[in-house]
């Protein structure tokens, strides 16, 4: 189905080895305080309501490795065990502290 420019997909509660799987596959899925969003082909990760991972249509990533909850550092460790060569690439091994502002504009904070 389609709304606008986005595409809304449905999703079922996903436990955590099949979020590793979804996140393989770039899939959108719901955990219990986790979730992964497809929207114009960008590919976000939540812990919560915080972006942790963002993958682009051109295939760079941002990784946000502030330090937050245990739970969202368990979720940072889920998305870098199994993004991590494809964030090492993006970079060349740089790690991007802090997302855009406009991130924080559209999540309202």
């Amino acid at each position: 189905m389609r709304r606008g420019h986005r595409e809304v997909l449905q999703v079922s509660y996903s436990n955590y080895q099949q979020i590793r799987d979804h996140l393989i596959e770039n899939e959108p899925f719901e955990g219990n305080t986790m979730r992964a969003t497809l929207e114009d082909g960008v590919y976000r990760v939540y812990s919560y309501t915080t972006v942790i991972y963002k993958e682009l249509p051109d295939g760079r990533c941002i990784f946000n490795q502030d330090k937050y909850s245990r739970t969202t550092t368990k979720h940072q460790n889920l998305v870098w065990s199994v993004k991590h060569s494809k964030i090492e690439k993006s970079f060349k091994g740089f790690l991007v502290r802090k997302f855009l502002d406009s991130e924080r504009r559209k999540s309202g904070e």
